[in-house]
């Protein structure tokens, strides 16, 4: 992965210990431009967590989903978890729509830094 042109990945846990669905991001940049913007959608189908942004180091994102040296130090990580507490069709829908909406939000920011 270290010589491909991946900005990124995205990481999906279910079932969490959460109070509601909720992003983790090791990138202030992706919780403002991406994650906030994508809450709305996820709210459709479920409760959102106390805190719906959630940005935490890098190493201990990766840390948590089991990625190791292999992912070079400047893609940033994005996980969607959901909560134990909703029920397995609203997960998926949370899940399918606002990753759906993350891509797009992604493009956008993209696209606007490729004009600078």
């Amino acid at each position: 992965m270290a010589s491909s042109d991946v900005d990124g990945f995205i990481s999906i846990a279910t079932n969490e210990r959460v109070s509601g669905f909720q992003f983790e991001t090791d990138s202030e940049l992706i919780a403002t431009e991406v994650a906030w913007p994508t809450l709305e959608v996820a709210g459709r189908f479920v409760s959102l967590a106390d805190e719906p942004v959630k940005v935490v180091p890098s190493a201990i994102l990766r840390r948590q989903r089991g990625l190791g040296r292999g992912i070079p130090k400047q893609m940033f990580g994005l996980t969607l978890r959901t909560s134990e507490n909703a029920g397995p069709e609203e997960q998926v829908a949370a899940i399918v729509f606002s990753s759906i909406r993350v891509l797009q939000q992604y493009r956008r920011l993209r696209r606007a830094a490729v004009d600078l």
